[in-house]
């Protein structure tokens, strides 16, 4: 289901200085997931019951993970033309998970960039040795699952991690940046990976949350050069709040 399409390289680090970040803001309450769609792609009694749905004009997008008898989980990914009424035959997106999880991974995060034909997926998987939060995308989302440009890419390294944690992708051409809780902090904090090379190579950016605080359940947005992520964050008194901070990309 994947091609190569280039050797990849990552580039790794931290380099707060790439992002000009403003303060955080709260609000009283956490952020709203966004809206899903009534009609959902058929899936076997192995599909698990969360679904990331993206939609780019009339088109839809879903992906979910699918549960196998080892207890590893499989990716799966589908495409609507008409805004759910039907569904193309599901793919399969990252087979490679050798974890125990089942339908306890969490949930992908998937976007369908307006200004191309992209679309993107973030997610944490374990594949042998080497678990993450991993990247993989389709440069002509309306072929989804063809040959040629359609086909997804292999999967890129975002970073390193054992711990399972959500992330949240967005793109704008060849700008594609991740939001993800950080699977190496003993203290929950959400992390930033750009990309100005449409996902073939990341840089890790440092925390856009602030120290102390414990941070979950990111999303990404972009509007030009500007990011902004929101969380959910735990405040001194025990409740949950919203946070968001926004930033200019270097």
């Amino acid at each position: 289901m994947r091609i190569a399409l280039l050797s990849i390289f990552i580039a790794g680090g931290c380099a707060n200085e790439g992002v000009s970040w403003g303060p955080v803001t709260y609000g009283r309450s956490p952020p709203e997931a966004p809206p899903g769609i009534a009609t959902l792609p058929p899936r076997g009694g192995a599909g698990c019951a969360e679904v990331a749905v993206a939609a780019r004009a009339g088109e839809r997008y879903a992906a979910w993970w699918e549960a196998r008898s080892d207890g590893s989980s499989v990716l799966m990914l589908a495409r609507s033309p008409d805004g759910g009424a039907h569904w193309e035959t599901p793919l399969v997106a990252d087979d490679r998970d050798a974890g125990g999880l089942r339908c306890s991974r969490p949930p992908p995060s998937i976007f369908a960039d307006e200004t191309s034909e992209y679309l993107h997926l973030s997610y944490h998987i374990s594949p042998g040795g080497s678990p993450g939060v991993y990247f993989t995308h389709s440069m002509k989302s309306s072929a989804l699952g063809t040959t040629g440009e359609g086909v997804l890419h292999m999967p890129v390294t975002v970073t390193h991690g054992d711990r399972p944690v959500r992330s949240s992708v967005a793109g704008r051409g060849d700008t594609v940046v991740v939001a993800f809780e950080d699977p190496n902090s003993a203290k929950p904090r959400i992390l930033l990976a750009l990309s100005t090379g449409a996902g073939h190579v990341f840089s890790t950016y440092g925390a856009v949350s602030p120290p102390g605080a414990a941070a979950r359940s990111p999303r990404v947005s972009l509007s030009g050069d500007s990011v902004r992520v929101r969380w959910v964050e735990t405040a001194p008194g025990g409740q949950p709040r919203g946070a968001a901070r926004a930033g200019k990309l270097p």
